[in-house]
C-alpha cells in the first residue's frame, strides 16, 4: 500500500495483470514489426561489432537497465517505493530538493500502479533498446533517452545521489549509481574510432579513481559525521536489518560494531585505502595488479557497504554505485588487451537473430511511450496539487473552521461499541474519513495518525484519534476490523474507527459535507481530510489532501498534525 513497505492484495492484484497486458501489446507490436519488414526484403542494418571494449560495456549497461526495471516490478513497489524510496531521500537535503522530491511522492501516490508499470516498462524498455539498436538511430536515441532519465531519477529518486544530505558516503552509494549509467550511456554515443584509440583504458581507469579519490574526500569532511561511532556506525546497522541470510549480514554487524567502538581508526582506514587507489588509478605507470586491488575493493564495498543493494528489502531499485564502478574497470581491461581496429565479425547470437534486432530496439523504445502516457495523463492533477505539497512542508495549510460544534451522531467503533461523536469532549479529537477497503491514499493518513500518535509521546492520552467508515457499499464491522489489523492499528488504544448503518453514515457525510461517489474497483472517491477539534467538541481547523509521506520525511504532515494537537492540547 502507498506509503507501507507491504503492500495490499488489492494493489498486488491490478499491478501485475497490469503490466502483462502492457507487455502483451508491446511483444504483438514487435512481431507484427518484424513481419513487416520481412515481407518488404528491407536490408537490415548489419551487427556493428565494433571494438570488444564497447560491445562489453553496452551488454551491461542494457542489461543493467533491464535489471532495474524487474526491481521494479517486485511486489512492494507499488505501494512501498514512496515510503522506502523516496522518503529516506528527501531526509536532511535542502528545502527545494525536498520539494522536489515531495511532489514526486505525492505523484506516487496519487498514481501507484501507473507509475509502477510506467517505471518497468520505462527501464526495461530503454534496456532493450541500446543492446538491441546498437549502430541504429533507435539505438543512439535510446542511449540519449536513458541520459535524460538518469539524470531525472538521479535528482528525483536518489536526492543527487545524497551529496547534499549529511553523511554522504561512497561505501553508502555516493555520488549515485544512475550518474555512471548516464556516463556509459555517454560513452557508448562516442565514435567508434575512438575506441579503438590506445588512450581509452587509461581514461576509463582514471575516471574511476576519480570517483574513488572523491569518496575519500567525503568520508574525510568533518562535516558528514563519519569520524563518530554513532554516525559511522549507522551506515551498517542500517544494511544489516535488511533481510538476508546470517553469513551475510553477521560480517557487516561486526563492522558495524567495530565502527561504534573505534570510529576514528576505523574512518581513517577507509579514507586511507580510497585515496591510495585513486591515486594508483590516476598514475598512468601504475602496475596492472592495481586494478585488480581495485576490483576486490569494490566487491567489499558492495557487500559490506552497499549490501549488494539490498535485494532483500524487497524495494531494491539498483545494484548501487560500485557494479557500475566495476563495470568501467572491465570494459578499460578489455581495451587495454583488444587489439586496436581488429574486432572480430562473428556471427553468433547477435548475427542469427539480426532479422529481430531493430523491431526489438523500436519495441524497447514503444515501451517508454506506454510507460509515459499514463503518467503524463496524471500530470496535470499533481501539478494542480503543488500548491498544497509546497505548503505541507511548511507545516499545512489549516483551515479555520469557526468554532463550529461536532455533530451528534451515535456509531458503532471496530470493537462494536455503540459511542457518540461528543463523548470525547475531555480530549482533543482528530478525525477524518476512510474507505477500508481503499488500497490508495486512506492507508497513508491511518498510518500518518499512528505515527503522529508515538511522536505525541504521553501527550497521546489527551487525543482520540476517529475516523468514519466513507464507503457505502464496504462498511461492515469486518471490513473496518480488517483494515485496522492490515494497517497493525489495533494496538492503539485512543482508535476508534466507526461504521453503521448506511442512513446514518450518509447523515454523518452530510453533516461534514462529505461529497462520496460511488465504488469503482471497490473504492471510493472522497475527499482527504483531518478535522481538529480542541476539547469541548468544538473544531477549530481543517486540513486537506494529507497524503505526504510516512514518518521518515522531516517535514511531513505527522510535524502538522503533533504541532496542531500540542497546540489545542497546552502540551
Amino acid at each position: 500500500m502507498p506509503g507501507m513497505g507491504a503492500v495490499g492484495s488489492e494493489v498486488l492484484g491490478g499491478f501485475y495483470p497490469y503490466l502483462l497486458i502492457d507487455l502483451v501489446i508491446l511483444v504483438a507490436a514487435v512481431v507484427a514489426l518484424r513481419v513487416v519488414r520481412a515481407r518488404r526484403r528491407s536490408r537490415e542494418p548489419g551487427a556493428i561489432p565494433g571494438p570488444p571494449a564497447r560491445r562489453f560495456l553496452l551488454l551491461v549497461l542494457g542489461s543493467i537497465w533491464i535489471l532495474d526495471g524487474l526491481l521494479q516490478a517486485q511486489p512492494d513497489m507499488p505501494g512501498g517505493f514512496a515510503q522506502n524510496v523516496l522518503a529516506p531521500a528527501a531526509q536532511g537535503v535542502p528545502g527545494w530538493l525536498a520539494n522536489v522530491i515531495g511532489w514526486e511522492i505525492y505523484f506516487w501516490q496519487a498514481h501507484p500502479l501507473d507509475l509502477a508499470v510506467a517505471t518497468v516498462l520505462i527501464q526495461a524498455g530503454l534496456g532493450v533498446a541500446i543492446i538491441a539498436g546498437d549502430g541504429s538511430r533507435a539505438g543512439r536515441f535510446a542511449l540519449w533517452l536513458s541520459i535524460l532519465w538518469a539524470i531525472w531519477v538521479w535528482v528525483g529518486g536518489e536526492g543527487m545521489g545524497g551529496l547534499l544530505a549529511p553523511g554522504a558516503t561512497e561505501m553508502m552509494g555516493a555520488p549515485g549509481a544512475v550518474l555512471l549509467y548516464a556516463a556509459g550511456a555517454g560513452l557508448l554515443l562516442l565514435p567508434i574510432r575512438l575506441w579503438d584509440a590506445a588512450w581509452m583504458g587509461k581514461a576509463l581507469r582514471r575516471g574511476v579513481g576519480l570517483v574513488l579519490l572523491g569518496g575519500a574526500l567525503l568520508q574525510a569532511l568533518p562535516f558528514e559525521g563519519l569520524w563518530t561511532g554513532a554516525g559511522l556506525a549507522a551506515m551498517y546497522q542500517s544494511m544489516a536489518q535488511t533481510p538476508q541470510p546470517r553469513f551475510l549480514s553477521a560480517p557487516i554487524t561486526a563492522l558495524a560494531e567495530l565502527s561504534q567502538s573505534h570510529p576514528v581508526e576505523v574512518n581513517a582506514a577507509l579514507v586511507g585505502i580510497m585515496a591510495v587507489l585513486g591515486l594508483a588509478l590516476l598514475w598512468g605507470r601504475a602496475p596492472r595488479s592495481w586494478s585488480v586491488v581495485a576490483l576486490v575493493w569494490l566487491v567489499l564495498v558492495w557487500w559490506l557497504g552497499q549490501d549488494f543493494g539490498q535485494p532483500g528489502s524487497g524495494t531494491a531499485t539498483d545494484p548501487n554505485l560500485s557494479p557500475l564502478l566495476a563495470m568501467l574497470m572491465l570494459t578499460a581491461w578489455i581495451s587495454d588487451r583488444a587489439a586496436p581496429g581488429r574486432a572480430p565479425n562473428r556471427v553468433g547470437i547477435r548475427g542469427r537473430l539480426a532479422g529481430w534486432r531493430l523491431p526489438l530496439a523500436w519495441g524497447g523504445l514503444g515501451a517508454l511511450l506506454v510507460g509515459l502516457v499514463p503518467s503524463l495523463l496524471g500530470l496535470p492533477v499533481a501539478v494542480g496539487q503543488s500548491a498544497t505539497i509546497e505548503a505541507l512542508s511548511i507545516g499545512g495549510p489549516l483551515d479555520p473552521m469557526g468554532d463550529q460544534s461536532l455533530p451528534s451522531v451515535t456509531l458503532t467503533d471496530q470493537l462494536g461499541q455503540q459511542v457518540n461523536l461528543r463523548q470525547w469532549s475531555h480530549k482533543v479529537v482528530v478525525l477524518t474519513f476512510l474507505d477500508p477497503v481503499c488500497f490508495d491514499d486512506c492507508p497513508i493518513i491511518a498510518e500518518q495518525l499512528a505515527a503522529a500518535d508515538e511522536a505525541l509521546g504521553a501527550l497521546a492520552r489527551r487525543v482520540e484519534f476517529v475516523a468514519v467508515a466513507a464507503n457505502p457499499v464496504y462498511r461492515s464491522l469486518a471490513d473496518v476490523r480488517s483494515f485496522d489489523s492490515e494497517m497493525q492499528l489495533t494496538h492503539l488504544r485512543n482508535w476508534r474507527y466507526l461504521t453503521g448503518p448506511l442512513p446514518t453514515l450518509e447523515e454523518t457525510w452530510a453533516d461534514f459535507d462529505l461529497d462520496i461517489e460511488l465504488p469503482r474497483l471497490q473504492m471510493v472517491d472522497h475527499p482527504l481530510l483531518l478535522y481538529f477539534v480542541r476539547p469541548g467538541d468544538q473544531e477549530v481547523s481543517m486540513a486537506q489532501d494529507a497524503t505526504y509521506p510516512a514518518p521518515r520525511v522531516m517535514t511531513s504532515y505527522i510535524t502538522l498534525i503533533e504541532d496542531q494537537v500540542r497546540q489545542l492540547a497546552g502540551g
